[in-house]
């Protein structure tokens, strides 16, 4: 299988991206912020040019900023949770859903984790977005 590995570690991608071409596939490491639009599209493009389409998709990226009670959170924390966790599938999967429309075929795995229960009761944010995750995923 030929994997694009698409995010915002440059040095960890290129790893990952030498691990993938020592297995002998065309996989490649796409440096994304996952959750700018003109970033996902572009990375989107990059693959689709390297690999021809996209077959699977596999939603994890994800970001947690500390462990709070709801009041004790910022406007901005909650918006880097909910872009980096929920923000960042809907950019790719509206990207990738017409494709596999087109052809009738394709997946979409979002990984969600704790979307339905958080064991951390000062984990809200969080949830929250994984939650959501789990809203996009069942429509």
């Amino acid at each position: 299988m030929d994997v694009a590995a698409v995010g915002r570690d440059r040095e960890r991608g290129a790893a990952i991206e030498k691990k993938l071409q020592e297995l002998g596939t065309k996989g490649f490491f796409a440096a994304c912020d996952v959750v700018n639009p003109a970033d996902a599209q572009s990375a989107y493009d990059v693959t689709n040019k390297k690999l021809g389409k996209v077959d699977i998709l596999v939603n994890c990226a994800g970001g947690f900023s500390k462990f709070a009670k709801v009041s004790d959170y910022t406007v901005d924390e909650w918006d880097f949770m909910l872009n980096s966790n929920l923000r960042s599938a809907f950019l790719f999967t509206r990207l990738t859903v017409p494709g596999m429309t087109g052809r009738k075929w394709g997946r979409i795995v979002n990984i969600s984790s704790v979307g339905f229960w958080s064991p951390y009761l000062t984990s809200a944010l969080y949830a929250t977005a994984k939650a959501g995750m789990i809203g996009l995923t069942r429509t």
